[in-house]
């Protein structure tokens, strides 16, 4: 049968010829890359508002990269595609490549612009099916900014292309950051009310997108060159304004390219199988003794192999029979529930600039920062003090029961402390560190692939130790402080919280020695704790938080310099080492004595209080901390932590003593308990798959609250999946293998072996 055209294709020709007009076959519209857009310049407005559009369209005319610096292969096919586009024939059957490479590319007029469509990511998946005669189609993502010295970056040209784009770019924010909620890009959007702005402000300041179907022998070294040439065109921007602009690819793909497997890959993938026979050998065990019913295996092989079952770790996991009389049970309800209160305001970060968005300016409509209940996802920094809080109650509560058994402990008992915390909380994260430094660049194929790699892989390979040492939140250590936070950023919590805990035998140990002497230490380092924070921030001028940067002088140094530094964080964990204290000193009582009139004023008073610690900075919300003074700021910085962990130690102590009603009920319920279990090891992976979502869009959305509730849900049930996954395969197997260390130490005996109870 013979080979028809498809109609679409002969529409998309004609609005080619339409759109741009017929300058016949040896001067046609694409006879030269730079020819093109002397053409556009002619037809579109020149009015000061339109001076967006206008240098937006320039960016759409580049087809191809062309001229000085690019290499040979890539000219001459990049003149062969040209050459093609103008050809009367190209849109015959099996000649169509030219034109299907061309419909790949981002096209104009952009639609939206004044309400923040900046992103233009073309078609990823229909360049990748382009086959020409010599080359095939390679998708290029293309950001803009202007490097603070682009003469250094020519001067060692070679060298750029190994480097990643915050290296190349210097202190330009490029908005590549998943730091929450794209300040660069609100600025730019507020630019559009102030005509004498640089009109060129756009190509400056890294918030375009710009999806490119080229050659797939151009390199991304020739696409640099060819928007260098292009910019310094005088046709295209008049004089010498666009020489310093840096058209930068932040990720290209082909269909038939290969990532070979290398020495740190085989590495984890051999880890990963040795993990998976323990598995699969002890689950074959378990299921002979507890599926079967057949005792015949050894009970020494039985007691090595039992905790890696996977049958016997779900049941582990999923068991929810209630604990003893004096469990927190509330607790599981809180570290879960705050778990999902820090993944909603990532995920919300992430549809601000992680994602191809075509109205970002709606962050500041009435829907959004305009809206004050909206609050609760800016200010969602609050979590995880609640983390620190849980935790060091949960110690200080459990530390102290065995400080009672043990009479005070002993040099084993602080040694086994430190070593079984160091074991159970690095041996997952180490693996996950491990995956993301090996494996996980063969996750990222999507239109933006940058999100996964070079940062997250990289990062992870060039200071994991950092992050296993508990310093990656400590700036100064790094050789290059552009990697702080280069490797799973989220783990700065991590860090202080193991920094807190290797102060907290000090704490623990003068509560349960000599309580009044640790209530008046806690009572200092509360108070330091407070002043710290309070004078850094009012010397430095730094702002509420992440979200609330505007008007702060501080903003560039502060995540640095104060969020992620332990002397700024310390008051939730002394507050909940307080708080577990006290818990132990009421364990045998088991109802608060206090009348009803006192509780209701002490709920009401915690709920304000906790109310005003979220929802306190809706007045300057829509302006992101705009109108506020340096001693507003100061204050909430040195006060609000501190408030926040008094409100929620009230919560948990009234719902431990049967005062805290259909809140207990709340947070008791018995289905957080498996949640809560999975709650590390879902913070660990959240931020890697929200990405990594996001990176597969080829197309642009448009941002609502019910779209980011879909997306929240999904994410949800997806880190949930991989946690699950993650304690099957390493945290309970680490678990295990911490106890088979410590029986070939002499220090205890193997565990016992596990039955499950036959069903009558």
């Amino acid at each position: 049968m013979r080979n028809k055209a498809h109609p679409l294709f002969f529409i998309f020709c004609l609005c080619l010829n339409t759109s741009y007009g017929s300058h016949g076959l040896k001067q046609g519209p694409f006879q030269n890359a730079e020819v093109f857009p002397s053409i556009l310049n002619g037809a579109l407005p020149s009015a000061p508002e339109d001076d967006w559009k206008l240098y937006l369209d320039l960016l759409f005319s580049y087809v191809t990269p062309r001229g000085e610096g690019v290499t040979d292969a890539c000219n001459n096919a990049s003149n062969a595609y040209l050459e093609q586009l103008n050809k009367p024939t190209s849109f015959l059957p099996g000649q169509g490549w030219a034109y299907k490479m061309f419909d790949a590319s981002a096209k104009l007029p952009p639609s939206g612009i004044l309400q923040g469509n900046f992103h233009f990511p073309g078609n990823f998946d229909s360049c990748l099916e382009v086959v020409a005669p010599e080359f095939t189609g390679k998708y290029v993502l293309v950001t803009f900014v202007e490097p603070p010295d682009l003469s250094a970056l020519r001067e060692n040209v070679e060298q750029m292309e190994k480097l990643p784009p915050n290296q190349i770019l210097g202190e330009i924010p490029t908005d590549i950051s998943r730091m929450f909620p794209g300040q660069e890009m609100r600025k730019l959007v507020s630019l559009r009310d102030e005509p004498e702005q640089d009109p060129l402000a756009i190509l400056k300041m890294g918030v375009i997108r710009l999806g490119r179907c080229i050659p797939s022998v151009c390199t991304d070294m020739d696409v640099f060159n060819g928007f260098h040439n292009f910019f310094t065109n005088e046709s295209v921007i008049a004089g010498h304004a666009g020489e310093n602009i840096v058209g930068w690819p932040i990720n290209s793909h082909t269909a038939d390219e290969e990532i070979e497997l290398d020495g740190g890959d085989w590495g984890m993938i051999i880890i990963i199988g040795v993990f998976a026979v323990l598995i699969l050998i002890g689950t074959a065990i378990d299921a002979v003794l507890n599926i079967l019913h057949m005792d015949v295996l050894p009970h020494k092989l039985v007691q090595i192999f039992q905790g890696f079952s996977l049958y016997q770790n779900t049941l582990k996991l999923f068991n929810t029979s209630g604990g003893s009389a004096d469990s927190l049970d509330c607790i599981n309800g809180i570290r879960f529930l705050s778990m999902t209160w820090v993944l909603v305001g990532h995920t919300y970060s992430n549809f601000m600039q992680g994602i191809f968005v075509n109205n970002i300016s709606v962050i500041g409509s009435d829907a959004f920062a305009g809206n004050g209940a909206f609050g609760v996802v800016l200010n969602a920094f609050t979590s995880v003090d609640s983390f620190f809080l849980i935790g060091s109650t949960l110690l200080a509560y459990i530390t102290l029961k065995e400080l009672d058994k043990t009479n005070g402990g002993g040099v084993k008992f602080w040694i086994m402390y430190f070593v079984h915390r160091y074991i159970r909380l690095s041996g997952v994260y180490a693996m996950i560190i491990g995956f993301h430094a090996t494996l996980l660049k063969f996750f990222a194929f999507g239109p933006q692939s940058y999100v996964i790699t070079p940062y997250s892989t990289d990062g992870c390979k060039q200071t994991w130790y950092m992050n296993l040492l508990y310093v990656n939140n400590l700036h100064w250590l790094y050789e290059d402080e552009s990697q702080v936070l280069g490797c799973l950023g989220q783990t700065w919590y991590m860090a202080n919280d193991m920094q807190f805990f290797i102060l907290s035998p000090f704490i623990i140990w003068t509560l349960w020695k000599n309580e009044k002497a640790g209530l008046i230490i806690s009572g200092i380092l509360t108070a330091g704790a407070t002043a710290i924070p309070f004078a850094l921030s009012l010397y430095h001028d730094y702002p509420f938080s992440p979200s609330f940067t505007v008007g702060a002088s501080g903003a560039a140094t502060y995540m640095g310099d104060f969020y992620i530094v332990p002397w700024c964080r310390f008051q939730p964990y002394i507050i909940g080492l307080v708080l577990g204290f006290v818990l132990h000193k009421m364990r045998k009582q088991t109802e608060l004595k206090i009348n009803a009139v006192a509780l209701t004023w002490i709920w009401s008073i915690a709920f304000a209080v906790g109310a005003v610690v979220v929802y306190g900075l809706v007045p300057y919300q829509s302006e992101m901390g705009g109108g506020s003074s340096k001693m507003e700021r100061a204050f909430y910085n040195g006060f609000h932590r501190l408030a926040w962990s008094i409100c929620l130690s009230w919560v948990i102590l009234a719902c431990v003593k049967g005062a805290g009603g259909p809140v207990n009920s709340i947070l008791s319920w018995r289905a957080w308990i498996p949640l809560a279990r999975m709650s590390y090891c879902i913070y660990l992976v959240h931020l890697t798959v929200i990405p990594y979502y996001s990176s597969l869009a080829s197309y642009t959305i448009t941002i609502s609250h019910p779209l980011c509730i879909y997306f929240i849900l999904f994410i949800l049930g997806v880190c949930i999946a991989i946690s699950y996954v993650c304690v099957m395969v390493f945290e309970a197997p680490f678990v295990h293998l911490e106890k088979l260390l410590f029986v070939s130490l002499g220090i205890s005996k193997l565990p016992a072996i596990r039955h499950v109870k036959r069903e009558k």
